[in-house]
Order: structure tokens, then C-alpha cells, then sequence
């Protein structure tokens, strides 16, 4: 394997990760090279396994508190996939039992989760849902700070503390991911191919045209749709037609209706009641 990235993620109640694959890499094309909505349309589309990376990623969970010993429904947090379950793996190094529901893992401490986030779906459940989330505004400096001297967690916004955590309090995890190659020699080669941008701008058009090709059998655009439409045009299409997440199966309406005012701006006195 050929580690690249490694976080550590504090969640805070009310809060969650959404739906997503992390950022896939081919031969020829990453995150360096291209904007990632078209990486993802390119695994999405499932015409480009050729030149796939396979990824591993691990999921620690490193908080104190078990989700066992609490009740599940109140507290929330869970990893939730969707997808081929034979490619998810668990690993538990306490007592406490990891459960693998149809869809769900719980965040067990000192357990691990390993998929390819690269091209599987997946996501973090919201953690404590009955729990209003501090509001973070991106133009405002905001930290989450630990204090040693009395073992907490201060929030700070533009250096005020605006609410503190206790350790109990916060989802914590860590997350290591590597690409997946036979040996050294092929990491190697891959990853001296990663930043040149010249072998990218020729690999442009043989993408943008792969995709082409299939939208227009599929009767999405025309086949000249390449030299014809506007390229925002064009990468709207294929984001519409390759880029599927799942509805929320618990919802009574599965979709983000709280975007409708941006659509429909009289509807916003409305929503603004539920959003």
C-alpha cells in the first residue's frame, strides 16, 4: 500500500458528514490534475475501471464513551454505507461487540472500518440528532480547542469561547487512507506520473470524449456534444446523468427541500418555518 493521508475528525453533537466517496485516483487523472466532480462522474460512471486506483480506507474510533452502552437511537454517529457489503471489514480490539447492521456500523472505541471510500458511498449519521448544532460561520475564525489544565474542549469563535465540550461529548475518529498497488516499483511509477500536468491535458479530451460517447447512446446529449455545447453545459449534464447518491430511506420526503426557495423564491417564508 501507499499511505497519503491521514486525519483526525472531532465531531460535535448535532453535527454529521454527508454522503459522499472520497477523492478517487486513475492513472492519469486525480485531484491534482482535474476538478473532483468529474473524478467522481468518471467512477460514477463505471467506464474507467481501467485505470482505477483501488484505495483503503480506516476508520478509528478513538472517543471513550460506547455506543453500546448508551441508547442508540439518542446518540446517532453510526457509519453508514451503501453498497456491495462484502467490501466492508470491521475490526474490534475491545470487549464491547461492533454491530454490522444492513447499512450501519457502529462507532465503536478502538474499532476500525476499512472500505474503499474512493468508490464506495458512505457517509456519518447525524451524531445526537436532537441536538442543535453550534451555528460556524465561514468568514469568522472558529476553533475547537482542548485545555489541558481542566481536561476540556472550548469552542471558540474569533478567540470567545462560545460553548465548551466535555470529553464524553465529542464523536472523535481517525482516518488513515493508502492507494493499493502490487509493489513498490508500481507506487512508485504512480506516483512520479501524479502532477504532470502535460499528460493530463491530453487525457482531457479522451475522457470528456468517453463520456460523450456513452451519454449520447444513452440519448443525453448529441454525439458532437463535445465541440457543440458550452463545457458548463456539458459538465452539468454528465453530473446529472452519472452522479447517483441514495435518497435518505427514512425520510418522509427524501430530498433537500430546503434548497426549493432558491428555485422558487416565494417559497421561502414558507420554509423558513421547517429549514
Amino acid at each position: 500500500i501507499d499511505p497519503f493521508q491521514g486525519n483526525y475528525i472531532v465531531q460535535l453533537p448535532g453535527q454529521t458528514v454527508a454522503a459522499h466517496i472520497d477523492a478517487p485516483y486513475f492513472w492519469g487523472a486525480n485531484r491534482f490534475q482535474y476538478p473532483q466532480w468529474l473524478l467522481a462522474v468518471m467512477v460514477f460512471s463505471g467506464l474507467f475501471e481501467h485505470i482505477f486506483v483501488p484505495q483503503v480506507q480506516v476508520v478509528g474510533y478513538i472517543h471513550q464513551w460506547n455506543p453500546n452502552e448508551k441508547e442508540l437511537s439518542e446518540i446517532g454517529g453510526n457509519f453508514i454505507y451503501w453498497g456491495d457489503k462484502k467490501n466492508v471489514n470491521t475490526h474490534n480490539t475491545k470487549d464491547g461487540k461492533v454491530h454490522v447492521g444492513s447499512d450501519t456500523i457502529l462507532p465503536v472505541p478502538l474499532a476500525g472500518v476499512s472500505v474503499d471510500g474512493s468508490k464506495l458511498v458512505h457517509a456519518a449519521d447525524v451524531y445526537y440528532p436532537n441536538v442543535v448544532p453550534p451555528k460556524i460561520d465561514k468568514s469568522r475564525q472558529t476553533e475547537l480547542r482542548y485545555s489541558s489544565s481542566d481536561d476540556v474542549w472550548h469552542l471558540k469563535v474569533d478567540n470567545e469561547i462560545v460553548k465548551t465540550y466535555q470529553n464524553d461529548d465529542l464523536r472523535i475518529s481517525i482516518v488513515f487512507r493508502a492507494r493499493c498497488h502490487k509493489d513498490e516499483a508500481e507506487a512508485e511509477k504512480f506516483r512520479n506520473q501524479i502532477y504532470d500536468s502535460e499528460k493530463a491535458l491530453r487525457l482531457e479530451e479522451d475522457i470528456l470524449e468517453v463520456l460523450v460517447k456513452d451519454m449520447a447512446k444513452r440519448g443525453v446529449v448529441k454525439s458532437n456534444a463535445l465541440s457543440a455545447m458550452p463545457r458548463k453545459q456539458l459538465a452539468m449534464k454528465m453530473i446529472d446523468e452519472y452522479i447517483r447518491y441514495p435518497y435518505p430511506e427514512k425520510a418522509h420526503i427524501p430530498y433537500n427541500f430546503c434548497a426549493l426557495s432558491r428555485l422558487i423564491p416565494a417559497a421561502t417564508g414558507i420554509l423558513s418555518l421547517v429549514c
